[in-house]
């Protein structure tokens, strides 16, 4: 099962009862299923369609996640959160719209991006964001965790 790589990253990382992540583009919510086994504080997706949205609240029938269905570029609350997980979700220029967002509202922390199917990765090393760790994944694509202060 591809999550099983998440979870391999998931348990790598110091996560504190006070964390949050947050699961951008989260569609069905199968990443946000493996999230559940991690002591996050909040556990949070965004996804703009509306009938994903749907599936993943029904697939996880719980209401320690809270799904935004919104787009991610206008996304208000990336402060509220320390993790971020995104499985390639769109194209570099939404992605260079929601570092721009992350930019205007993340103040006095560091943040982690566990990017699963890097393809943007040099959007990410030029947003002044420095490769922590790479992972396998289930199709040789690979996962990579970033950091950045702010």
């Amino acid at each position: 099962m591809g999550n099983s790589y998440l979870n391999n990253v998931l348990k790598n990382l110091e996560i504190d009862i006070n964390d949050s992540i947050l699961d951008i583009g989260s569609a069905k919510g199968s990443a946000l299923k493996t999230m559940l086994d991690f002591p996050f504080l909040n556990i949070d997706g965004t996804e703009i369609s509306s009938k994903l949205a749907e599936i993943s609240i029904k697939n996880l029938k719980t209401n320690k996640v809270k799904i935004f269905n919104q787009d991610a570029s206008c996304f208000k609350h990336y402060n509220n959160h320390k993790y971020f997980y995104l499985y390639n979700p769109f194209p570099e220029i939404i992605l260079k719209k929601v570092f721009n967002q992350m930019n205007k509202q993340i103040m006095g922390k560091e943040i982690f991006i566990i990017y699963n199917n890097p393809i943007c990765h040099d959007l990410l090393i030029n947003s002044k964001f420095l490769l922590v760790k790479q992972f396998p994944d289930a199709w040789n694509n690979g996962i990579n965790l970033y950091k950045k202060s702010f």
